[in-house]
């Protein structure tokens, strides 16, 4: 362990000699910039500023202490000081040009400071009652921000679009009078609607009919159930045209359940409950012929036809692809949640766990607060 730690010291300082010189040579200086903020809201500028400065001139973000739930023993925070704050990877403030604050080029880095409480001034209950010496940590490591489109980072944030229930608007819109339950209005200016009109007998002939300013509204549903279609129509043609083929990579669809009834159910999940699907075996051991006769006529949820016509049960290897496909589509995930695991909003029925109730007296008095 020494011997590596010794070895990476010295590559370490090596690139750090290099990299002096490169910048010498080309004549670049290398700086430490903080966030100062401008007269107007929103607007700062990037400015060279000291490691440890005395005085602060940079935006500060505040650290809050992790108070330690007193049912838990084993608190990570329990018997000692912990503070904890959230570290910004993104902001509206840009500088007197519009660029951005951040940017995935720069590297960053975060330090620490406490501010001690000047013996010469009495305590008050107050923050910030007296501006005492600054008592900075060491620097992080410096790190970049992820790119906007960045697959590792966009993944940490998922969002969930949930599509429209056709079979409910449906039953919806038979009690609502035309027009009604469209609140996205469209309005053309003059002489701007798309709408044309076309000579059946000569096709070049298109007129506008509509000249004054045109309102169409349109229900949120359908033009969220128009967007994924033209999505799902346009998919293969952009994957093909500018070979984006290792994007599809990363689609991951949940297939529909397939609903096989409790008693077909039992029988399976007796057959196959205990299969290994990552090695091989004798499927016709495990699925006898009269199990594998009513999976045949199971219906596929996607195209809706038998799987006896979508698969070759004459083979071993069409037997087990059907059983095994049988088996990814009946479970039905909505209900597969761990319990530790919440969602927004959280399905019916669903675990909640309130926060723990503090019932001791906390105070504290330093202040503790993050700078970038």
């Amino acid at each position: 362990t020494l011997g590596l730690r010794a070895d990476l010291e010295s590559r370490y300082t090596t690139a750090q000699a290099q990299l002096a010189t490169l910048a010498r040579d080309f004549g670049l200086r290398i700086t430490r910039q903080g966030w100062i903020p401008g007269d107007h809201q929103g607007v700062g500028s990037w400015d060279e500023v000291e490691a440890t400065p005395a005085t602060l001139t940079e935006q500060v973000f505040p650290l809050y202490p992790l108070v330690p739930d007193p049912t838990l023993p084993a608190h990570s925070s329990g018997g000692r000081t912990l503070y904890f704050g959230l570290v910004p990877t993104g902001s509206s403030d840009t500088d007197a040009t519009g660029s951005p604050r951040f940017d995935d080029r720069s590297l960053y880095e975060i330090r620490c400071y406490v501010r001690r409480h000047c013996p010469r001034c009495p305590k008050r209950r107050e923050r910030n009652d007296c501006p005492g010496e600054l008592v900075w940590s060491q620097p992080t490591e410096p790190y970049q921000l992820a790119a906007p489109f960045d697959l590792l980072g966009t993944s940490h944030r998922p969002i969930n679009i949930v599509l429209p229930d056709i079979a409910a608007l449906e039953e919806q819109t038979r009690t609502l009078a035309p027009g009604q339950g469209a609140p996205v209005r469209l309005i053309s200016p003059p002489s701007s609607c798309l709408e044309m009109k076309v000579n059946p007998d000569n096709s070049s002939d298109v007129q506008n009919p509509t000249r004054g300013t045109a309102i169409c509204s349109f229900s949120i549903p359908l033009i969220t159930i128009v967007a994924s279609f033209v999505f799902r129509l346009f998919l293969p043609v952009v994957v093909f045209l500018f070979g984006l083929w290792f994007l599809l990579k990363i689609k991951f669809c949940i297939p529909p359940s397939i609903d096989l009834g409790a008693g077909l159910a039992a029988d399976f999940d007796a057959a196959v409950g205990g299969i290994d699907w990552s090695v091989d075996f004798d499927i016709d051991l495990a699925v006898d012929a009269t199990l594998l006769a009513q999976l045949e006529l199971v219906l596929d949820p996607t195209t809706g036809l038998a799987y006896r016509d979508l698969f070759d049960t004459s083979t071993a290897q069409g037997r087990k692809d059907l059983v095994q496909t049988i088996a990814v589509h009946a479970t039905d995930f909505s209900q597969s949640l761990p319990e530790d695991v919440e969602v927004d909003p959280a399905p019916a029925g669903a675990p909640q766990h309130p926060l723990p109730e503090v019932t001791v007296g906390l105070e504290y008095e330093a202040q503790v607060e993050v700078k970038s």
